[in-house]
């Protein structure tokens, strides 16, 4: 259940755990570097998504592939391209991406938070975003 409080006349959502894969506008994110790598990775699914869902007709399915990896790490110019993954599921009949079925492409790249020099955590940001090809 919400809780709400006030500050300043208005009201606050207060929410649980901080996500770091985009999460909803009710989530409590706080400022930093893993943040700002998990919007850009997060842009980086949905454009590689969007791109893959209006170039069915460019090619057959590797070539489809690749222009979504490319404008998928092309969204993402502040993360190292080296470390990034990008993966892209598609239903694929006869050579070529089938109208009306959906693909999957999923950004992943490696986080470490440190604190004092020492790492406590480290893990990989993952999102992924679904689009229907068109």
């Amino acid at each position: 259940m919400e809780k709400q409080s006030k500050r300043r006349g208005e009201r606050v959502a207060k929410t649980g755990f901080r996500r770091l894969d985009g999460g909803d506008r009710g989530d409590r994110r706080g400022k930093g570097p893993e943040e700002d790598r998990g919007e850009e990775e997060t842009a980086a699914a949905r454009e590689g998504a969007r791109k893959a869902a209006v170039s069915r007709t460019a090619g057959n399915c590797a070539a489809v592939q690749t222009i979504a990896i490319n404008a998928a790490k092309a969204a993402a110019p502040g993360l190292n391209q080296s470390n990034m993954g990008v993966t892209v599921t598609a239903t694929c009949t006869n050579n070529a991406y089938a109208p009306g079925t959906d693909t999957t492409v999923r950004v992943t790249y490696p986080y470490a938070i440190s604190i004092l020099g020492r790492v406590v955590a480290s893990g990989s940001l993952t999102s992924s975003t679904t689009m229907r090809e068109e």
